[in-house]
């Protein structure tokens, strides 16, 4: 806790057997504040189409949402149209918390031209794609998107490893935020009394 109460850094686990841990271990690494990150693979709905319905284009932004969804699923994407009498900024916030990859916008101007609105849901970008493209573009779009979540995940993780060769270089760094690699008397049982002493004089705590 910094002066003013605040968390400057935390560490996040996970915990459960096979299946749950390896879910529960994407969603800690890859959320982010807005909710889930899925990556397209796993996610349960993997486009969601969301109709932007104004006064005289009702009928034919609807049309053209169903038939969009009814395309993306006929070529085998998870999609899903969002019909509900909510406003477009509250779905949009809806399906970025449920990490849903993609979303796919259609309003008056989209209806008319068949060029889609297309947002990534990682990081929040937006691409203008053909209909007829859609389904294609997605699917490659998406192994686009999940090496840029790993690279992400990657850097964010090497950012927060240090090394220390002695006890002052770990405590040090142990306040910096850090998971500190250091020289340690033994991985074995006996270890125990060093992890102890570690314990004392810093604010760490030995892992492996």
């Amino acid at each position: 806790l910094n002066e003013k109460g605040q968390y400057e850094y935390c560490w996040q686990t996970c915990y459960g057997p096979a299946i749950s841990r390896i879910y529960a271990a994407i969603i800690s690494v890859h959320g982010d504040d807005s909710g889930l990150v899925l990556p397209f693979d796993l996610a349960p709905v993997q486009a969601i189409v969301v109709p932007i319905i104004k006064k005289g284009s009702e009928e034919a932004v609807a049309a053209k949402t169903k038939e969009v969804a009814a395309l993306l699923k006929k070529e085998g994407v998870r999609a899903q149209a969002d019909f509900s009498q909510n406003t477009p900024g509250f779905k949009y916030n809806e399906w970025e918390m449920k990490g849903v990859p993609f979303r796919v916008e259609i309003g008056a101007r989209e209806a008319e031209s068949g060029e889609l609105t297309v947002a990534r849901r990682d990081n929040k970008s937006k691409h203008k794609v053909k209909e007829g493209e859609l389904a294609e573009w997605l699917v490659k779009e998406a192994k686009i998107m999940f090496t840029d979540m790993k690279k992400k995940a990657q850097a964010e993780f090497d950012a927060k490893l240090s090394s220390a060769a002695d006890m002052d270089g770990l405590a040090s760094e142990l306040e910096k935020g850090k998971l500190v690699a250091a020289p340690f008397c033994s991985n074995g049982k006996e270890g125990e009394k060093c992890a102890e002493v570690v314990k004392g004089k810093t604010s760490g705590n030995v892992r492996g």
